[in-house]
């Protein structure tokens, strides 16, 4: 005899119960939230790593312009400008200042931060760099 002939016998119901079905129904509805959640997150910081890898390459690009810009001498100042990079107007603010000589070579350092827009409120990427003449 098996099991079906037994429960039958016996009179006992054949399937699950109404808290069977809603204890499994909140067990997928806690690992879907928590599914979910992950899946946004993921979305959130793949978004965050983009933008900040992009702004530094902004970042870079002033710096070598600098670098390259009046034979490789750039004048003391601040300056600037916005860059057009993946579809996206950045915009960055570049200063120029002197630094101390090494060993009679005059040294200039190059500041350099990436904005998403033009608000200005917290640079996405900030890149420094020396030029010796």
């Amino acid at each position: 005899m098996n099991r079906d002939e037994e429960n039958k016998l016996l009179g006992l119901p054949k399937g699950f119960t109404l808290i069977e079905v809603l204890v499994a129904l909140a067990i997928v509805a806690v690992a879907l939230a928590a599914v979910l959640n992950s899946s946004s997150a993921h979305t959130r910081n793949l978004t965050y790593l983009k933008e900040k890898t992009l702004a530094h390459w902004v970042a870079s690009n002033q710096l070598m312009e600098a670098e390259l810009s009046a034979n490789g001498w750039p004048a003391v100042g601040v300056s600037t400008g916005n860059e057009e990079l993946a579809g996206h107007s950045w915009y960055w603010r570049r200063q120029v200042s002197l630094a101390t000589e090494i060993n009679g070579k005059e040294m200039r350092r190059v500041d350099v931060a990436v904005y998403f827009d033009e608000r200005v409120k917290q640079a996405h990427a900030q890149v420094s760099g020396f030029i010796i003449r």
